[in-house]
């Protein structure tokens, strides 16, 4: 089978939420903090000169929409939609390496995080390497970039854009 093709079921899979293998991986262990790696602000276009913004610290995250207040999830919270754990990193394919903030919730819809995870990788832009957070949601990606850029990247699960 080529590349492209384990790429592409990869992804599928991913986004179509076929990971409840991973998730339920009763040898996994959760981590009350996130690693280093994935801690930060980071923005996606969302047009008219505004960003969508994640940012993730040591025990807690938010994401926060232009107009809109913030999600916010930490270790501390007594609600599971607000309650924050860490899970991966689960390597995918092209070095996107997956990770969970909210391994336990059972709803997707009860956070504004994407519910199929996220990913942390890098992506060069204007000739820049930029850390990248990727969030997975019914089928497509879409890129929180550690700058403020304007231009707004992501696409379909397939490999499609």
């Amino acid at each position: 089978m080529g590349i492209k093709k384990i790429v592409a079921i990869v992804l599928a899979s991913v986004s179509l939420g076929i990971t409840f293998a991973i998730v339920s991986d009763s040898n996994s262990t959760y981590a009350a903090t996130t690693p280093k790696s994935v801690r930060g602000t980071f923005y996606q276009y969302n047009g008219k000169k505004t960003w969508r913004t994640i940012k993730i610290s040591k025990s807690s995250a938010y994401i926060k929409s232009p107009g809109v207040k913030a999600f916010k999830i930490s270790t501390s919270a007594k609600s599971n939609a607000h309650k924050m754990s860490f899970k991966g990193f689960y390597k995918v394919a092209n070095g996107v390496k997956i990770f969970y903030l909210q391994p336990n919730l059972k709803y997707a819809a009860s956070s504004a995080f994407p519910g199929n995870g996220l990913g942390l990788t890098y992506r060069k832009i204007n000739g820049k390497k930029y850390k990248v957070i990727r969030g997975y949601q019914g089928g497509v990606w879409f890129d929180f970039v550690s700058h403020k850029v304007p231009h707004s990247y992501g696409g379909l699960a397939n490999g499609s854009h």
